[in-house]
């Protein structure tokens, strides 16, 4: 699997499983192994039908495209969806960090640092701040972390981060090896 068999894949189970207490983010979406390993086909054929429904399909389109070719399209290969209620939201409030939390994981490999921010959600006022703040902080070679911790400093081989966007409130993930 991409986590066992990744150091930096473990480090993010890691600071994901430490910094939410209460949440399902800290689970990462592929589950843990022992989850697929226990998976049975009516517990798979129950999460589709709870979860795949027309209710909670997220469609982006992009390019030069016709709206009707679009609507033909989507009627295509998704009216024969059956209609059902949308699935249960989750109801679990993340406590209040009382204090910095920290994961180490140990591996042959290079080393590398991921950080983690807590942040509001995507419908929170100052959603656009963060959003901002992300691209100005790891933009690729033109980020702030690139250009301090590589260019700069010349002690690191990457510096990056990106914002995991949710209606539930989220992490800003910043991270550099060397």
């Amino acid at each position: 699997m991409r986590v066992e068999s990744s150091p930096q894949g473990k480090l993010m189970e890691a600071l994901l499983a430490t910094a939410f207490a209460a949440h399902p983010y800290r689970n990462l979406p592929g589950g843990w192994g022992s989850d697929i390993e226990n998976l049975r086909v009516g517990d798979a054929q129950r999460f589709f039908k709870t979860y795949y429904v027309p209710v909670n399909i997220t469609m982006a389109i992009a390019g030069d495209v016709a709206q009707a070719d679009v609507k033909r399209l989507a009627a295509k290969y998704f009216s024969a969806l059956p209609n059902a209620p949308p699935p249960p939201g989750v109801i679990t409030v993340e406590p209040p960090q009382e204090g910095e939390k920290r994961a180490e994981v140990m591996s042959p490999s290079q080393p590398f640092l991921m950080i983690g921010y807590k942040r509001p959600d995507q419908r929170d006022k100052d959603d656009a701040v963060f959003d901002v703040l992300s691209s100005i902080l790891s933009s690729g070679r033109t980020g702030l972390l690139y250009k301090e911790l590589v260019r700069r400093q010349e002690n690191r081989t990457r510096g990056a981060g990106g914002i995991i966007p949710s209606p539930a409130p989220s992490t800003r993930i910043c991270f550099c090896s060397s």
